[in-house]
């Protein structure tokens, strides 16, 4: 297995961790940062067989950062084409984790959860360049208080071993 980074950044937090014996069968793991690499060098990093991006909420949406690796990652004639039905993603068979971190809670019955445009947006630009086998590992409420973190952060590392079972 080899492991790769964009521009030495590791995904947030232990809770999003994953280790090697966890992850014995996968041959390659890219982590996504904020760097802005040239298109070429990012749809290179499309040989991994899993993706793991970390993204916090900013003001309901991705950071710029992400945004801008979004946009360099969606090119036509190479990670989408125009298809009969509209876009066909060409980056296909892979698994994406995306590790959410937000300060506040925007799911469920919260009164600000129409406001998230974080993950309906990555789900959407991931999807159009094909990559629709998507986990989001959420950590919410993060600034409402040291029991709903911690409680969140418990969750999120939850999750995150039953994924790696």
């Amino acid at each position: 297995m080899s492991e790769r980074g964009c521009g030495g950044f590791q995904p947030i937090g232990p809770m999003l961790s994953i280790n090697r014996p966890q992850t014995h069968a996968m041959t390659t793991i890219l982590h996504i940062d904020s760097s802005i690499l040239g298109a070429h060098s990012v749809i290179r990093g499309f040989t991994a067989d899993v993706i793991v991006i970390g993204a916090p909420m900013y003001n309901f949406a991705v950071p710029s950062q992400l945004m801008a690796w979004i946009d360099r990652v969606c090119v036509a004639g190479k990670t989408v084409r125009d298809g009969p039905n509209g876009p066909e993603g060409l980056v296909k068979g892979k698994t994406v984790y995306v590790g959410s971190t937000r300060g506040g809670v925007c799911t469920g019955d919260s009164p600000i959860a129409g406001l998230d445009h974080q993950e309906s947006d990555l789900r959407v630009a991931l999807g159009v360049i094909g990559l629709t086998d998507v986990t989001i590992v959420r950590v919410e409420g993060l600034a409402k208080g040291r029991e709903t973190k911690d409680h969140a952060v418990a969750g999120a590392k939850a999750q995150g071993a039953a994924l790696a079972a």
